[in-house]
């Protein structure tokens, strides 16, 4: 069991794009950059679950981020072929131990087993983890991955139902960056995820992302209790109990739950819009659509409706038919409009009643 080791994933951004990442090694590796940066590190294989093909586009690959724990185990005697086989969940600390003393300091960029990126690829120049840090002048490159380019939680989400939409302000800079005493604090883990488990929130039952004043995303993707249509439906409470809801939680803000949770069990589908698709435990559905909508057909469609059917719409309608139209009812049925209505054929208009009663 010699050969099996936790590390920390430092990078993923693998040039021959195969799911590659470069680890920190517990126990091998030290913390201080100077004697090896993020740059420098081996890529390590990444072993899939059966559940995945990896061959010929088919399957889906890992999901590990800057920041990750995972554990795998050396194929060489020289301990610098590390395959990943799992990954290490847990209580991320706000801190980590520096020294045999116990002294615990904020994480940074500057030191190994965090996420190293910084805020543009430009700022790696000069850095320890970039083609001038002098640590090796025959390196042949440097961390590729920026936030800039990452993929971040929105900072905001706003819906307006009165035909504006949804509009989502994402983080600037002084968001994405954190600093303490002159360091840039790495964004993995989230600091709202500090000293509590990284196993998503509504996962463990319930809860809001961006519920911490510290917090720069304040993501209100996945509020309950949201009205979301005018007959006053809403999305009911989450009451998903651990460890029954599975939650697929992405980096952008994008959710789907499958809750198993016994009288609560739901399938949804969240876009980091606000945009979502949900299946209630009595099979009731929801689809909220924050900006415009399209649905193409191609061929015969039909809808059967039980019971009351309402549509509200607050801007212009226009139904334009190809075909015949028709439209019957088996009671009254009334037509009226608050200002004009004009009734116009290119041949002729029958009016067929018992009685018909024109009135000006």
């Amino acid at each position: 069991m010699d050969n099996f080791y936790f590390g920390v994933v430092e990078d993923r951004n693998d040039p021959l794009k195969v799911g590659r990442v470069r680890v920190r090694v517990h126990q091998l590796h030290t913390d201080n950059k100077s004697d090896i940066s993020s740059a420098d590190l081996p890529w390590s294989q990444v072993i899939l679950p059966t559940t995945s093909a990896g061959l010929s586009g088919f399957g889906h690959g890992h999901g590990l981020v800057e920041g990750t724990t995972v554990y795998g185990m050396f194929r060489d005697s020289d301990h610098l072929d590390f395959v990943v086989m799992g990954v290490g969940i847990g209580i991320s600390q706000s801190g980590y131990k520096e020294n045999a003393n116990g002294e615990i300091v904020n994480r940074s960029v500057e030191k190994g087993f965090n996420d190293p990126r910084r805020d543009t690829q430009s700022t790696f120049t000069n850095s320890v983890d970039g083609l001038n840090s002098g640590t090796d002048s025959k390196r042949p490159n440097e961390l590729t991955l920026a936030l800039d380019t990452s993929p971040q939680l929105p900072k905001e989400l706003k819906i307006d139902y009165e035909g504006k939409g949804s509009t989502i302000t994402e983080l600037d800079a002084s968001d994405k960056l954190k600093y303490n005493a002159g360091e840039q604090i790495p964004y993995y883990p989230l600091q709202d995820y500090y000293d509590e488990s990284d196993l998503n929130r509504f996962a463990r039952g319930g809860g809001t992302y961006g519920s911490r004043d510290d917090l720069p995303v304040t993501v209100k993707l996945h509020q309950p209790n949201k009205s979301i249509l005018t007959s006053g439906a809403t999305k009911p409470e989450r009451v998903g109990l651990y460890p029954f809801n599975k939650v697929h939680f992405t980096e952008s803000g994008h959710m789907i739950e499958m809750d198993d949770s016994v009288g609560a069990e739901r399938l949804s589908v969240s876009h980091r819009s606000g945009t979502f698709h949900e299946i209630h435990q009595d099979g009731s559905e929801v689809h909220r659509v924050v900006n415009n909508n399209y649905t193409v057909i191609c061929k015969d469609d039909e809808v059967y409706i039980g019971g009351k059917c309402n549509v509200r719409i607050l801007g212009d309608a226009t139904v334009d038919i190809d075909g015949k139209a028709e439209i019957h009812s088996d009671k009254s049925m009334k037509l009226s409009s608050s200002e004009n209505i004009d009734i116009e054929a290119g041949q002729i208009i029958n009016l067929i009643g018992t009685v018909v009663n024109l009135n000006s």
